[in-house]
């Protein structure tokens, strides 16, 4: 009987410790964004200004898709890409809180230019 229970004490630490992974993990990440493609780890000094702000009139009204296309190199580059892209998060995820599909990047490989163009026009993107 004490058997039993001691084992069945013994564990509940693990349980706790396993379920809590999950939550740990997800604390790691040290992204503010919420897009599948953002940085982990942010560069850009990004600030709210309040007069960019979207009124929920205006969030429900929003027909435009905007898009990054980089410039043949990545969206971790920290430098130029990664920075625009974050500038572009910060007003659609954090700032505007639009819906993922209204904005996006695009990456070019191979100096596939008119490619990625091409695909940014398909899937309807009218802001570049």
């Amino acid at each position: 009987m004490k058997n039993k229970i001691f084992k069945k004490i013994g564990l509940i630490p693990i349980i706790i410790a396993f379920g809590a992974m999950p939550l740990i993990a997800a604390r790691c990440n040290n992204s503010k964004y919420s897009h599948p493609k953002a940085p982990k780890q942010p560069i850009a000094q990004v600030e709210i200004n309040e007069k960019f702000n979207l009124t929920p009139e205006q969030l429900k009204n929003f027909d435009k898709k905007i898009i990054l296309i980089t410039d043949s190199g990545d969206l971790n580059d920290k430098a130029f890409n990664q920075s625009s892209w974050e500038g572009l998060l910060h007003f659609a995820d954090i700032q505007s809180k639009l819906s993922r599909d209204k904005y996006g990047a695009l990456e070019i490989k191979d100096h596939k230019f008119d490619e990625v163009y091409n695909q940014a026009l398909n899937k309807g993107y009218n802001i570049w």
